[in-house]
């Protein structure tokens, strides 16, 4: 979504620095529900460098 605008490309980033995913993962979702992050490759992708 921050590769094609449609969340701030610098937002999106301390989403995933910050581990907010994860805070909420962890509150709404089960284990076996939770997937592992690259978080580095995410944001590469999400910043059109991958």
């Amino acid at each position: 979504m921050a590769k094609d605008q449609h969340i701030d490309v610098d937002l999106f980033e301390i989403f995933v620095k910050e581990k907010v995913w994860k805070d909420y993962a962890e509150l709404f979702l089960g284990p076996s529900q939770i997937d592992e992050v690259d978080e580095e490759k995410l944001l590469r992708i999400a910043m059109g460098r991958d």
